[in-house]
């Protein structure tokens, strides 16, 4: 659970600056209430050390929360939105108000330091208090630099995948609010070996090359309250890729692994007497994504980022792990908000995959590259794939309302329903044809024996008028019922006539179709 981190006990009305400047101001013509100032001096800076070490503390304390709220703002966690939205709200404003507070205990520091230093001329302090005060304001300083350094985050990831001629959807907040004016924000994909240099000092910013020209990639930040929010009034388009995916896995130059990071970097706009050299770079990356340039290339493409990004490149992985990242992962690409997967759905994907146990683990090979059964040529990932594009591209509607069965084997969905020995037909996904939908008919012989007979629509068929093809398809006039998710027998007039499943564009039935884009299967 996220942690509060507020600042409950900060009352910076102790350390005022104001009065420090009256001191400066009249040093000489009030010597005796400097004197009297000065009385105070070890009862001051002792608290100006204990809200030092509060707000070193409450930083650590910031960093811990964020780390917790940082999985939900991955981008396969569509869930809990509004909840993620109003943490994230939390966490901003309690960053902005230390990162304020750290700013007026640095001003309160340096200004004592000169009234101390001025005040020696006309009476002598005790050096040790001016040592602890320079101590707390380096220890202020460093601190200051820790936050500027945690002071940007990515809101919305970029996706896992990026091709050349596509948008980048993608948002950042900086919550150290110290320009006067809208600051600059500038976005460029860098190789993510390159932001491991970054991040341990290796190398700067201004070093590293892009692989890829981004258009729109600069944009000034909005100021929210406290904090400020990148905002593109066009979506970045990412014009050019250099290197391409390949179908090896690999890039066209050797060494290359495909990962990279979107590198966003803040220019801070200059004070007065401020050079460059004196601001500290402000910049944060993204999750590593994968540059294609062939669309063909996606679903490889994803799985090596989702493994990348969920499992930081472990080699095996418990299937306990996998499928929670897998949950998410079809919500992610299916679209849906109303129906995830079950436990049985799941339970059916861990045999798939030959998986006897939660605790036992799955390659990275096994996943995405071993053909999932002997005598199919796909792997469990592009099948996976594929069925989550189907319900994304068309049929989102079908498997949110419960008319598209669920995962289970055609043995096991013909036992369950042969109990009530009524002739029905159900819609499934094919295991054997990759990105194709089945309609399978259940029926009986002459001698009550069950008879099971599949259509398969051919892979990526256009599926927005398929309530017209079933209620014009001859080979289902006969059947009565229908059965959804749960296998129970329904009216197939309630599939057939719900208008959730029929759009206004829908093209005339074509007759053709039973003869031209149906497989009929038998199995006996």
């Amino acid at each position: 659970m996220y942690t509060n981190t507020s600042v409950p006990n900060m009352d910076l009305r102790a350390f005022d600056i104001e009065l420090l400047n009256d001191l400066k101001v009249s040093l000489k013509a009030f010597l005796k209430k400097y004197e009297a100032f000065l009385k105070t001096l070890p009862a001051l800076i002792e608290s100006h050390s204990q809200a030092r070490q509060f707000l070193e503390e409450n930083q650590k304390r910031l960093c811990s929360s964020f780390q917790q709220l940082k999985p939900r703002l991955d981008t396969f966690d569509n869930s809990n939105a509004k909840e993620t939205e109003q943490l994230l709200k939390r966490y901003s404003n309690e960053f902005s108000l230390s990162f304020r507070s750290n700013l007026h205990l640095i001003s309160f520091g340096e200004k004592l330091k000169t009234l101390l230093m001025l005040g020696q001329l006309l009476q002598s302090t005790d050096d040790n208090q001016l040592n602890v005060l320079e101590e707390n304001v380096l220890a202020l300083r460093k601190l200051q630099t820790t936050q500027l350094e945690q002071s940007m985050i990515v809101t919305k990831q970029p996706p896992p995948v990026l091709m050349a001629g596509k948008c980048i959807e993608t948002e950042v907040r900086w919550l150290a609010n110290i320009s006067p004016v809208s600051p600059s924000l500038r976005i460029r994909i860098i190789k993510a070996d390159d932001a491991e240099k970054l991040i341990s000092g290796e190398a700067i910013s201004d070093e590293i090359a892009s692989p890829a020209s981004i258009t729109e990639n600069c944009t000034e930040l909005l100021e929210y309250g406290d904090i400020w929010i990148s905002h593109f009034n066009k979506k970045p388009l990412l014009k050019t890729v250099k290197k391409s995916w390949q179908d090896d896995g690999k890039q066209s130059s050797s060494g290359e692994d495909g990962k990279y990071v979107l590198l966003y970097e803040i220019a801070p706009v200059l004070g007065k007497g401020e050079t460059s050299s004196n601001l500290h770079p402000i910049w944060t990356i993204s999750h590593p994504f994968i540059l294609i340039s062939n669309s063909a290339d996606y679903c490889d493409a994803f799985a090596t980022v989702l493994w990348s990004r969920a499992f930081k490149d472990e080699k095996e992985i418990e299937w306990s792990t996998l499928s929670a990242v897998l949950n998410k992962v079809f919500d992610y690409l299916t679209g849906g908000t109303k129906r995830s997967l079950s436990e049985s759905d799941l339970l059916y994907f861990r045999r798939k995959l030959g998986v006897r146990r939660d605790s036992d683990t799955v390659s990275l090979k096994r996943f995405s590259k071993n053909n999932v059964e002997p005598d199919v040529t796909f792997s469990f990932w592009s099948w996976f794939f594929h069925v989550c594009k189907i319900i994304k591209k068309n049929s989102l509607p079908y498997w949110e309302k419960g008319y598209l069965m669920g995962f289970d084997t055609k043995e096991s969905i013909a036992k369950k329903i042969s109990v009530d020995h009524k002739c029905c037909f159900l819609l499934r996904f094919s295991d054997s044809q990759l990105g194709s939908l089945s309609i399978s008919r259940f029926d009986f012989d002459y001698t009550g024996e069950q008879r099971h007979t599949a259509f398969l629509l051919p892979p990526d068929q256009e599926l927005y008028a398929l309530v017209t093809l079933l209620d014009n398809f001859d080979q289902l006039k006969d059947i009565h019922y229908f059965r959804g998710k749960d296998l129970k027998s329904i009216d197939k007039k309630l599939l057939l006539c719900d208008p959730d499943l029929k759009l206004t564009e829908i093209t005339t039935f074509n007759p053709t179709w039973k003869r031209a884009v149906l497989k009929c299967i038998q199995n006996i």
